[in-house]
């Protein structure tokens, strides 16, 4: 394991701004548990070290989107979550949380499915979300979508150049806090071992030459 934190004790390794992180007590984390943010317009950039370049990096954890997402749509959106791992996109995810004519527009959709978490698409509202609330008015609203764990849920995974990298987490297009937001949770970065059969090849290359 690289890096594990569930935000219960602090955000270290992570630069946040001026940004803290907050008590919830909603199904994101469990009864006085933490996550981190409320994050609009906003970015969460996570340094690793110590890693040895050309080794690939797995990556979970859990992102939850709050109230008056508009997906794809061109009138109050674009609205959008945005990872890069060491530079390179590894999600861009238009997410809704509008139904469409709700606000007298029928253009909404969403980018995001577990199939395509970098886009492009048009799905439906809360297409991908493990744990979605979707009653009440449009601000009471939230969909949760997870990374890396869960049956068929997207495996986000890049590889490092050199001995540190940075995972950036941002929103991009959104409203105030109050009105549109995201937090993320649970975040664990793991190191992908070289498979052992490869291993066991190279040990044996020896015995095989001539």
């Amino acid at each position: 394991m690289v890096y594990s934190n569930n935000f219960e004790c602090g955000t270290a390794g992570l630069n946040v701004a001026a940004l803290t992180i907050l008590p919830v007590t909603d199904v994101l984390a469990g009864p006085g548990s933490t996550f981190l943010g409320r994050f609009g317009n906003d970015f969460a950039t996570l340094t690793l070290s110590g890693l040895t370049p050309g080794v690939p990096l797995e990556l979970a954890f859990d992102l939850f989107v709050g109230a008056t997402w508009d997906g794809n749509s061109t009138t109050f959106g674009p609205d959008s979550h945005r990872l890069l791992g060491d530079g390179v996109a590894l999600l861009n995810a238009m997410l809704l949380n509008i139904f469409p004519g709700e606000e007298n527009l029928s253009e909404y959709t969403q980018c995001y499915s577990d199939a395509t978490p970098t886009g492009p698409g048009s799905f439906a509202p809360f297409t991908g979300a493990d744990v979605a609330f979707m009653s009440g008015g449009i601000v009471d609203r939230y969909a949760i979508c997870y990374f890396g764990h869960g049956a068929g849920d997207p495996v986000l995974t890049f590889t490092p150049t050199e001995s540190t990298a940075t995972l950036v987490f941002s929103g991009v297009g959104l409203q105030q806090t109050f009105d549109e937001f995201w937090v993320i949770d649970n975040v664990v970065v793991t190191a992908i071992p070289e498979p052992a059969s490869a291993g066991l090849l190279l040990a044996g290359a020896p015995l095989l030459a001539p």
